[in-house]
């Protein structure tokens, strides 16, 4: 059942100030693009493509892309043979993938009416952080978007903490943890919104395992972006 919000209110007086967003599944159907480019990166090594359903389980696991590799793989693909297929994956993505994806209805009007209202918006993703930011000015939202974390080296991924405390709370200092709202499409970005102390949103319509997400009782879930209507006054 969904849950519903007055205005921006939060459960009691905390209003939401910051929205962090997920990516994938979340602001952009990529699903299509990713489960191309696994296979085409498989094909480049001479490795037999894994089953798609396969790989849609692994995308909507919420792991992250060297993860993806050695699980779609097997235990003989090392972690330096795994980052090898990952930068060989976003080459390919770089190239090919943005013409297989589109943004979720609604998204860019929404953006800009939460600026609009004064809130604040960062976008953070397990997804390698150039990829995000090439995206974002792709689909002509980057301007929408306050801040962006994505994945690079020594950067700890979703649903650890660190992309928050090291990044995303220092731009925002004024913003507390209690008056953040993470929006995500599974049980990665709901676990983010624990460790970080933030409400969490699923959006059911992306990619996530739903018992999973379920299962962790997020305080709100969306089944189309334009829900967030929600938190507007």
């Amino acid at each position: 059942m969904m849950r519903h919000c007055k205005a921006t209110q939060l459960q009691g007086s905390a209003m939401i100030r910051l929205f962090i967003f997920d990516f994938d599944g979340t602001l952009a159907d990529t699903h299509e693009a990713i489960v191309t480019c696994v296979e085409a990166t498989f094909d480049a090594f001479g490795h037999a493509r894994p089953p798609r359903v396969a790989v849609i389980e692994a995308i909507g696991a919420g792991l992250s892309m060297p993860d993806v590799m050695r699980h779609l793989h097997g235990p003989t693909l090392g972690i330096d043979s795994a980052e090898r297929w990952t930068a060989r994956y976003r080459s390919l993505y770089d190239t090919t993938g943005l013409r297989q994806t589109q943004l979720f209805p609604g998204v860019s009007a929404m953006l800009k009416r939460l600026r609009e209202k004064g809130a604040h918006t960062a976008v953070v993703s397990n997804k390698g952080l150039k990829a995000v930011e090439r995206a974002l000015s792709h689909y002509g939202i980057r301007d929408d978007i306050d801040f962006v974390a994505g994945d690079h080296p020594g950067m700890p991924r979703k649903p650890d903490p660190a992309p928050y405390l090291r990044f995303v709370m220092p731009h925002f200092p004024g913003i507390a943890a209690a008056q953040t709202i993470v929006v995500g499409d599974t049980h990665t970005d709901i676990g983010f919104a624990r460790a970080i102390g933030a409400r969490a949103c699923w959006a059911r319509y992306g990619y996530g395992d739903p018992r999973r997400c379920e299962q962790l009782t997020p305080e709100h879930i969306i089944d189309k972006f334009e829900d967030l209507q929600t938190y507007i006054a």
